[in-house]
């Protein structure tokens, strides 16, 4: 194996795993783990935001099914199939709800984050078919240098535009969240539920919750390294690199001389 293939495998290996990755994080409820110290409380909860849930890009899941299942049921917002929360970012489905320019704010900037995971995805698999074209031009004749060179080269840009796109998802993502604990403070009817954000809740349980990134979160940045990796190696290898049976010509012309 030459360093040439070596590294358009890796290449092609670290864009597999970076779809991969991506597609895991956004499709699992596991971003955002947010814990509720119960010992610290007391009383009856009124509201799911008094337990401890996991969230992803688009639900809201609780861990005691049990003491949650009342709450859940009777939301707006409630999964039809799983003790889960739908997250609302699509605001013209609901009419007649006078919404805050900060909620607002967090329901396009979430959209533009699903938009910006879409668009990452996607690039991945154009990236990977013009690579995979550019692997049929290695084993024929020399005037397709140039042609296997550029492709090779449009890839490793695709993926990188891939990256570019999934790092603006997590960029989105923060902001968001940023949206939701510092700036809206509101218990209207525009909220999934009673205290659902940060600043309406209580002195006491804002005490008691503390939000830890979880695996899927970690997925999502380790799909931009992963992307960014292949794409230099792509592009890297398109630049300098040339199909093996020019060389083997070359050579076997200096052994003739």
């Amino acid at each position: 194996m030459t360093y040439r293939t070596a590294v358009l495998a890796f290449g092609a290996l670290f864009t597999v795993v970076a779809f991969i990755c991506l597609m895991v994080a956004v499709c699992t409820n596991e971003w955002l783990v947010i814990q509720i110290d119960q010992s610290s409380l007391t009383g009856t909860p009124v509201s799911l935001a008094f337990h401890t849930r996991r969230r992803g890009l688009f639900k809201e899941c609780y861990e005691d099914v049990a003491a949650t299942k009342t709450f859940v049921r009777a939301n707006a917002f409630a999964d039809e199939f799983k003790e889960c929360i739908k997250n609302d970012f699509m605001i013209p489905r609901r009419t007649g709800i006078s919404y805050s320019n900060d909620y607002k704010l967090r329901a396009d900037l979430m959209m533009c984050m699903v938009v910006f995971f879409c668009f990452a995805l996607v690039l991945c698999v154009v990236g990977f078919g013009v690579f995979c074209y550019s692997c049929s031009l290695l084993n024929v004749m020399d005037q397709a240098n140039k042609s296997w060179k550029l492709s090779t080269k449009w890839a490793g840009i695709l993926i990188f535009l891939a990256a570019f796109f999934n790092a603006g998802g997590m960029a989105f993502y923060h902001g968001a969240e940023y949206v939701e604990t510092q700036l809206i403070n509101s218990n209207s009817a525009e909220v999934p539920y009673e205290f659902f954000f940060r600043l309406s809740q209580p002195t006491v349980l804002q005490e008691a919750t503390s939000r830890v990134y979880s695996w899927s979160y970690a997925l999502g940045w380790l799909a931009v390294f992963f992307e960014v990796l292949a794409a230099i190696l792509l592009f890297v290898c398109g630049a300098c690199c040339g199909p093996e049976r020019r060389r083997e010509k070359d050579q076997f012309l200096i052994s003739t001389l």
